[in-house]
């Protein structure tokens, strides 16, 4: 890449070895298995996946379109079988558009997630036109012959979707803002809500969405906020929804107000339908790591010591303290099914653009399920023999290390890389690991 790097590269390190769908397991069942259950570690700092592994190779999505990539070959390709289509090397708009991989009315990449079950993809599209645009939850055939939309309500227009696929079922938030006759001490007509997240199953000839977690079940307070269901993960047979609550509050006597916003999530058991409240655990609420039947965490007032509990937020306990990282480091924790992970670089103000930018190779150390540290690691991305700085990476399991990325140019423009690392070198101990190219300039 010749292009002068003017802000960040994203990463995400993603997985391999997993069987494809078979049969629907039982929802309920404590046991995770990887071909079916909600896949978290391709999660990008609490976005949902944006990759999903099937038997044979890849999905994922990036820019505006969704791609297959083999797991041998390490080759991409749109997920679309129309013969004469031209699908992302189509200049024309209105083309691009009748490309069955095309995520319809993403002004940007989409952020929001995929899922996959039994042939089939999931995610989020807007439709409509420029002035009367709202969002739909669409399925791809996995083998690009089909598409069509599964969920449409024509009044989500300003708050997206957010969905997983987990054991079979569609998982998804709704929230439609309404107006009222109620106003506040300013005479300013209060906003209210209708929302909730819902389940469809997915092996059902009708599809027909069920109410999963209602607004009631969402409440904490006097009842006077507005809720907003945000992510939503899979952890075993619990539900995790990320709640935003927004409440317009008096400041002074004059009557201005200001918003005040409450933050936390709700774990709800699948089966019994039990719903509890993680920030009696977590305060903060913002950072859990879902470990297979667990949930790992670093309280906010112990910001080095991280917890397990379980996903019904019984049995927490402290299991890892690291090293508090120095001053300008900036440092991020991660795991798969055989390793857990801490990230770490170095920043420093960039004199053009005024950006705290990386300042060279990076630095992961690898630790057993355990948490004995197994070997420390720096990787670097080379392209075109310039050594390119980045950040912000996720973390994994499987056989491979996918590095899914996004590099900002000084022109405003990005580029887009996506490669990978084999995993055995992670335990190698001479030299550096680079990352090989699969997509990207």
């Amino acid at each position: 890449m010749n292009k002068r790097i003017a802000s960040t590269l994203i990463a995400v390190l993603c997985l391999s070895l997993m069987t494809g769908c078979a049969n629907k397991m039982n929802e309920t069942d404590t046991t995770e298995i990887l071909n079916t259950d909600y896949q978290y570690a391709f999660e990008d700092t609490g976005v949902s996946p944006k990759f999903y592994k099937t038997a044979k190779g890849y999905y994922f999505t990036s820019g505006k379109f969704i791609y297959y990539l083999d797991g041998k070959t390490m080759k991409y390709t749109p997920v679309c079988n129309k013969p004469d289509c031209l699908h992302d090397q189509q200049t024309d708009f209105y083309e691009s558009d009748q490309c069955n991989a095309y995520i319809r009315g993403q002004e940007s990449p989409v952020t929001e997630g995929i899922g996959y079950y039994n042939g089939y993809i999931y995610y989020q599209e807007s439709v409509g036109d420029s002035f009367d645009r709202h969002y739909v939850i669409s399925r791809l055939a996995a083998d690009g012959s089909s598409k069509d939309i599964i969920v449409d309500d024509e009044d989500i227009k300003n708050t997206p979707y957010r969905l997983i696929v987990h054991r079979g079922y569609l998982y998804y938030t709704k929230n439609k803002y309404i107006l009222t006759d109620k106003k506040d001490s300013n005479g300013n007509i209060i906003m209210d809500n209708e929302t909730g997240v819902y389940k469809i199953d997915l092996d059902s000839r009708e599809m027909k969405p069920e109410l999963f977690l209602s607004k009631d079940e969402m409440m904490r307070s006097d009842g006077s906020a507005i809720p907003i269901p945000m992510q939503i993960r899979a952890c075993s047979d619990h539900i995790l929804t990320e709640i935003w609550v927004q409440n317009s509050v008096d400041s002074d006597e004059k009557g201005s107000s200001t918003s005040v916003n409450e933050h936390y999530y709700l774990s709800k058991n699948i089966s019994t339908k039990a719903v509890t409240d993680l920030s009696k655990i977590d305060p903060s609420g913002y950072n859990y790591y879902i470990d297979d039947r667990r949930l790992l965490f670093f309280p906010t007032n112990e910001p080095d010591d991280l917890y397990a509990v379980n996903p019904d937020g019984t049995n927490p306990k402290k299991v890892f303290t690291r090293d508090t990282p120095s001053a300008g480091t900036e440092e991020y924790f991660g795991l798969d099914e055989s390793y857990y992970y801490l990230y770490s670089y170095k920043t420093a103000k960039d004199e053009d653009t005024g950006l705290d930018l990386p300042t060279g190779t990076n630095s992961l150390k690898i630790y057993s399920k355990d948490f004995k540290l197994l070997n420390t690691v720096n990787i670097d991305l080379i392209i075109n023999g310039e050594k390119l700085r980045f950040y912000d990476i996720g973390f994994s399991y499987g056989d491979k290390l996918m590095v899914y990325a996004y590099v900002y140019n000084n022109d405003a423009t990005f580029d887009f890389i996506l490669g990978y690392i084999p995993k055995e070198e992670l335990l190698k101990k001479d030299g550096d690991l680079t990352i090989r190219m699969i997509m990207g300039d």
